[in-house]
């Protein structure tokens, strides 16, 4: 459901439609509303057979990818609970429930991030400083010795950001990568966030390197980077000691 609920916020937002109005959810083609039982994430999909009802205009698979993907991602959410509730990243001794607020909150936000510039390649400012906010206050609010060090780091790997924006003059990252950089130092250590950045552009290389080779994609094209950045996040949330140890078994 979240992942159904994430894609028209941000089809709402593009389109300027406000968020809570009364009108519900409707076909892009013909404007008919679509009845709840038509919006079933996943079951109506496969039931409609990817069609509108009324005018069986096909329903791209981006979307049923996006409510599976989403689904997964929420039903992992325990198992990352206990990871990060047994590393020894600095929130990791938070109460266990509001370790999952917390978690809750960072993967809608990631969700939307990854669905907002994947599908319209624009990154929402409200979620990008949303999530920074919430690391914030989480910083200041929760006792810990690394408030200045990963507000360093967050201002620190931004500007790196705002450095490629500027010498490539917004053709190699946008202003949006630039903000959405502030929130993830916030929640990792510096030798993660380092790595974070690292596999940020790794994983945006082999997604991209495909596409150069089969000829589908020219050097100079756009590609979204905000889902890359998300997506290195979450696996640095993760396996991001090991990686590390990994990659550089010498620091």
């Amino acid at each position: 459901m979240m992942g159904s609920f994430m894609a028209a916020t941000a089809y709402r937002q593009i389109q300027k439609v406000p968020l809570f109005s009364q009108k519900r959810s409707f076909c892009d083609k013909c404007k008919t509303q679509i009845n709840w039982y038509d919006n079933i994430p996943v079951f109506s999909y496969i039931f409609l057979r990817g069609r509108c009802r009324n005018c069986e205009t096909v329903i791209p698979k981006r979307y049923l990818l996006m409510e599976i993907f989403s689904g997964l991602s929420f039903a992992s959410l325990p198992f990352v609970a206990n990871a990060v509730a047994k590393s020894n990243l600095w929130f990791s001794a938070l109460p266990l429930p509001t370790l999952y607020l917390v978690l809750i909150l960072l993967l809608c936000f990631s969700l939307y991030q990854i669905y907002f510039d994947a599908l319209y390649m624009y990154l929402s400012d409200f979620a990008s400083f949303a999530m920074f906010l919430l690391g914030v206050f989480l910083l200041f609010y929760f006792p810990n010795n690394v408030v200045w060090n990963n507000l360093f780091a967050s201002f620190t790997f931004a500007t790196v950001f705002l450095i490629l924006h500027l010498a490539t003059y917004g053709k190699g990252m946008g202003l949006g990568d630039v903000k959405l950089a502030l929130f993830p130092p916030l929640f990792l250590s510096m030798n993660i966030s380092i790595l974070w950045l690292f596999l940020s552009f790794v994983i945006g290389a082999l997604y991209g390197l495909p596409f150069l080779l089969l000829g589908k994609k020219k050097m100079t094209e756009k590609i979204a980077f905000g889902p890359f950045m998300v997506v290195s996040f979450w696996v640095c949330l993760l396996f991001g000691k090991e990686i590390f140890k990994f990659l550089f078994p010498y620091f």
